[in-house]
């Protein structure tokens, strides 16, 4: 089992909107994303992944991203970094991230720890078929996105490659996608509290056997196996169902300018006059200029889980970098030598 935070990013928000200030209630979010009361409460439910009928290949939309907190309020921040893929498969240089492999390689600890205030976060999404949901029966049979925790991810990557073990005890590889030959899958969902916040501990298994899948296409919209169905009417029921363009709400989307200053700025704040380290971050986002201090007034900036305070309101009448610079840690040491490229980390497996 592993711990999930739930934070305001869990409900798939489209990145414009976080930057904007406008944060939408879970209630509001078309995504199936089982709620827990408390810390006691569990949740138990069965799911099957469902093709994307648009782009059957790509039926997970995978992105990594950053939650920074400003004085001007929360920045989410796409990152173009992907991990765990070939060499010609990854997206573009990453600011953010290039300064977080710079930090992480420093053998100054207290450079070092800077680290921890760009942590990435991955977020995978996929269509997904409700077979039972005991807490709200309405949902039944539909077909919703969900946001796939990294339990879900390392199951699906086993089904679609057993282990050498496995395949000896009987397995055989299952296409997690796959409405002829998939599987259902038992999601067991209980709460934990970790220093004060509320977490979710995800326990995922098979459920039954490989089988075909069944859609509310028949008479009385009663469940009717894959086999006894026309593909017209497949195809029609998921194009109906599928109304959620997910690689255009949940994928990446390129940062806007006045997000890439405020991100500048921030990072220029984190590394303060450390030499080297100052330079190499007053080098990034160069399409847009040096980095301002914020001045617009907005929102006060909530601190996100786990943080114990927010930052401090931007400092007026300042110069502009001195101001972006007024927040800035010290750690008096040389900058550390290391490359640009990305380094292999932990993420989200890629489906074959």
């Amino acid at each position: 089992m592993a711990n999930e935070g739930i934070t305001i990013f869990n409900i798939g928000q489209h990145a414009d909107e976080v930057n904007a200030g406008i944060f939408q209630q879970r209630g509001e979010s078309n995504l199936f994303n089982p709620k827990l009361k408390d810390a006691n409460d569990t949740i138990v439910f069965i799911i099957r992944p469902m093709p994307y009928i648009k782009d059957p290949v790509h039926s997970m939309v995978s992105k990594a991203f950053y939650a920074l907190n400003d004085p001007a309020g929360i920045i989410m921040f796409d990152s173009r970094t992907t991990f765990n893929r070939p060499a010609e498969q990854h997206f573009e240089f990453c600011p953010v991230s290039d300064l977080w492999l710079k930090l992480h390689n420093s053998k100054d600890p207290n450079i070092k720890d800077l680290e921890k205030q760009l942590r990435m976060q991955r977020a995978n999404y996929c269509y997904v078929q409700i077979i039972a949901f005991p807490k709200d029966e309405s949902l039944n049979n539909q077909m919703r996105v969900m946001s796939m925790p990294m339990e879900l991810i390392k199951l699906f990557n086993k089904m679609a490659k057993p282990s050498d073990d496995d395949i000896k005890l009987g397995a055989k590889p299952i296409q997690p996608f796959d409405i002829i030959g998939g599987q259902p899958i038992k999601c067991t969902v209980t709460g934990k509290m970790v220093d004060g916040t509320l977490m979710r501990d995800w326990k995922v298994e098979l459920y039954g056997q490989p089988c075909e899948a069944s859609f509310p296409i028949g008479p009385n919209n009663q469940m009717t196996p894959v086999s006894k169905l026309k593909q017209d009417d497949i195809v029609n029921y998921f194009n109906e169902q599928q109304n959620i363009d997910i690689e255009a709400q949940y994928g990446y989307h390129e940062p806007a300018n006045d997000v890439k200053l405020r991100t500048k700025a921030y990072l220029m704040r984190l590394v303060g006059n450390i030499p080297g380290l100052r330079e190499v971050a007053a080098s990034y986002f160069p399409e847009v200029g040096p980095a301002q201090a914020p001045t617009v007034a907005q929102p006060v900036a909530q601190p996100l889980p786990g943080q114990a305070s927010a930052p401090q309101p931007p400092l007026g009448g300042q110069d502009p970098m001195q101001a972006a610079m007024a927040q800035a840690p010290t750690a008096p040491a040389n900058a550390p030598e290391s490359p640009a490229t990305q380094a292999p980390a932990p993420g989200a497996p890629v489906l074959p």
